[in-house]
């Protein structure tokens, strides 16, 4: 049960982190959009470049930690009573998987679209994207973060009734 706290928690954590950086993107894009310049520009893409490789990182780490949780537990129920934890295990394994690649390609188009703008184009009609975006991202991370917690709780009922 602690190592299925420990998941939820790192998965909570990841989540902030992946709100935060979006709301600081959309906090500079906000507040710099006043213009066109080389030094915007230099700077969008360079915000743009760091804040790629980040997100990029963060849904790596996400990955890897939900295989390393799952292998983990894989190992530890080895009897044929666990069969169906194994099983379990091995499900969540390819739902976060799955789940990763769709959130991975998600903010890959994202990018290739914040890309292509303008600078011109970043004003008030970006705005109405950006919050598009926001909302999309946010339903994603809910969905995703409830996903979790009915598997945690699944997993605690089970648990408890195999007592």
């Amino acid at each position: 049960m602690e190592t299925t706290k420990q998941a939820e928690r790192a998965v909570k954590a990841w989540a902030d982190t992946q709100i935060k950086v979006w709301e600081s993107w959309i906090g500079t894009v906000e507040s710099s959009t006043t213009g066109k310049s080389s030094v915007w520009d230099q700077m969008r893409k360079s915000t743009l470049d760091s804040l790629e490789k980040s997100v990029t990182k963060t849904l790596d780490a996400q990955a890897e930690l939900t295989h390393v949780l799952t292998e983990s537990l894989a190992s530890i129920w080895t009897s044929a009573d666990d069969a169906p934890d194994r099983a379990r295990i091995g499900e969540i394994d390819a739902v976060t998987k799955s789940a990763t690649d769709a959130q991975k390609q998600l903010w890959a188009s994202w990018f290739d679209a914040a890309k292509k703008v303008e600078t011109s184009q970043l004003a008030a009609g970006w705005q109405k994207v950006l919050d598009a975006w926001q909302q999309a991202i946010r339903k994603a991370l809910e969905t995703q973060a409830h996903w979790f917690e009915v598997q945690a709780q699944e997993k605690g009922r089970a648990t408890k009734a195999g007592q």
